[in-house]
């Protein structure tokens, strides 16, 4: 993801070398470089798209938000197991330390495993 982030994001990416997958860098060459404004994330769609418009000057009438607000969902994913329980020890080491830059900067919950008191995945 963080990969892909960077490839359609940030401009000038092709330039880069293996000092971008620090952190450090890649917080630095987002806040340089990448030409988006605004993120609507899928978690928090309506929110993030009225946040967008607004920032980009558009204005709406309270008709307007409460229709947005109140849009029936569609294409709702369900899991018949948390996300949780689909990742082992070691995926979880790998998705903690190579999409560490998403999970701060759209602020994810990494992935953990399953508690005692939630019991096998």
């Amino acid at each position: 993801m963080s990969y892909r982030y960077f490839k359609l994001f940030v401009r000038d990416t092709d330039q880069l070398g293996p000092e971008y997958k620090s952190l450090a860098m890649a917080k630095r060459l987002d806040a340089e470089r990448c030409w988006v404004n605004h993120f609507i994330q899928s978690e928090h769609l309506e929110d993030d798209f009225l946040k967008a418009l607004a920032a980009s000057g558009v204005v709406l009438t309270e008709e307007q938000i409460a229709n947005v607000r109140s849009a029936r969902k569609r294409n709702v994913s369900e899991r018949p197991l948390p996300t949780n329980a689909y990742y082992d020890e070691a995926t979880i080491r790998l998705v903690q330390e190579r999409e560490r830059f998403i999970i701060e900067k759209f602020g994810y919950q990494a992935p953990t495993l399953p508690s005692a008191e939630q019991g096998p995945a």
